[in-house]
């Protein structure tokens, strides 16, 4: 959390963090919270013992990382910040799209270490490049980033195909299933949630019926797809690129084969990261930690069948005019 929200949350509450992210000390972090931020995994069984908490505002938009049906059970609204980095994410798809298809790794590695032949050879390089424009992208997952996504492309000038599942009508795009869309692209960016549905959608066959030049950018969950084959593909030249800002452990593994797999370009979940996004994320958990203890609904409540246990809770006593307020923070 950026220091200007978190020093605008600590002028009307003790905000604590905890001394690490293992699930002992979150457990007792959360113990006599009335709300709590979340940045990182909670266990299952977290709010199992956490009698004063009223609140779980996730720090982002993923639900993953908090067990919500859980909290509903108890009494414990779970909120999140659709849309707050629609735009960060859908411009770093766009940046990732044009460093690929431009050739810029290769370019930048020709000139590391600088010589005048990686000067020459990068030139070269360069000659092979692709503009975006023109190029037809397809877009797995139509919510708020994937929307944003959509507009950025078309303004580019792409084709843009678009697979949800809620198949809704729109004007500027085609809506196609997965094997359809998967045979025209030239690139793919997966920006749907996990589900038991979503969870290794992207496969082996899935990767076969693509162009052996296309590219591939996940921006959502890593599970979301099989890694195995997506290095698989790589390495026998059936794919042409891959761009992952997400991974199936975080940080990755320091002997992870990704890291030496051809043409595949990894950060560290970064993409939803700007200063702008972060900003604004923040300032929307401390509102809607704010509102939830005042006895309001807070703004992107996800379970509101969890208000009625709550209100029978009896936790009126933990509100902000009764300054008693305590809020944990995993980082």
């Amino acid at each position: 959390m950026q220091e200007n929200v978190q020093q605008s949350l600590s002028e009307w509450a003790d905000v604590r963090l905890p001394e690490s992210e293992t699930p002992d000390e979150l457990r007792k972090a959360i113990k006599e919270a009335n709300a709590v931020i979340v940045r990182t995994t909670l266990p299952e069984d977290i709010f199992d013992d956490a009698p004063n908490l009223a609140i779980a505002a996730r720090h982002g938009v993923g639900l993953d990382m908090i067990p919500v049906s859980r909290a509903t059970e108890k009494g414990i609204l779970v909120t999140n910040t659709p849309n707050a980095n629609a735009n960060t994410v859908a411009e770093y798809v766009i940046g990732m799209l044009l460093t690929v298809r431009r050739s810029i790794p290769g370019i930048r590695s020709a000139l590391t270490p600088y010589c005048h032949t990686g000067w020459f050879q990068g030139r070269s390089l360069a000659v092979n490049g692709l503009e975006l424009s023109g190029s037809t992208v397809g877009i797995i997952g139509f919510g708020a980033i994937g929307q944003r996504l959509a507009t950025l492309l078309d303004a580019m000038g792409c084709t843009v195909l678009i697979h949800t599942r809620t198949l809704p009508e729109h004007p500027s795009y085609q809506f196609l299933g997965l094997p359809e869309l998967a045979a025209q692209v030239d690139a793919v960016v997966i920006a749907c949630p996990l589900t038991e549905q979503t969870r290794g959608m992207i496969d082996a066959n899935f990767l076969s019926l693509m162009s052996p030049s296309a590219i591939l950018v996940n921006v959502a969950r890593g599970p979301i797809l099989e890694i195995d084959a997506v290095i698989k593909a790589l390495n026998k030249g059936k794919l042409g690129a891959a761009v992952l800002d997400v991974h199936h452990q975080h940080p990755l593994p320091e002997d992870s084969p990704i890291l030496s797999t051809p043409n595949l370009h990894i950060t560290p979940h970064i993409a939803g990261m700007s200063f702008n996004s972060m900003n604004e994320i923040g300032k929307r958990c401390v509102k809607s930690v704010k509102d939830a203890l005042k006895g309001q609904q807070p703004v992107g409540l996800v379970n509101p069948e969890a208000i009625q246990v709550l209100c029978q809770r009896n936790l009126h006593r933990f509100y902000i005019e009764e300054e008693t307020l305590t809020t944990e923070k995993p980082r």
